[in-house]
């Protein structure tokens, strides 16, 4: 498991009974670790889905521009 401060290695401390980052140091919860990892991943596949919707956005209104063109002929 890596940090998600700075993707640093994760060792357990059983008398913190948190995780410690051994490069940078910081301390975390296993429900702050959970927390961080899928804020994480929506940052990450949030933006790929954003850019999916914007393409299917611009699709949709060239067909409806090419519909209506062929409409009035």
């Amino acid at each position: 498991m890596n940090c998600p401060e700075c993707a640093g290695e994760l060792k357990y401390d059983r008398n913190r009974r948190s995780y410690v980052c051994t490069r940078c140091g910081a301390t975390w919860k296993r429900e702050e670790l959970d927390e961080a990892h899928e804020k994480l991943l929506d940052e990450i596949y949030g933006g790929f889905d954003e850019k999916k919707d914007e393409k299917a956005k611009r699709q949709k209104e060239y067909l409806d521009w090419w519909v209506s063109k062929e409409k009035k002929k």
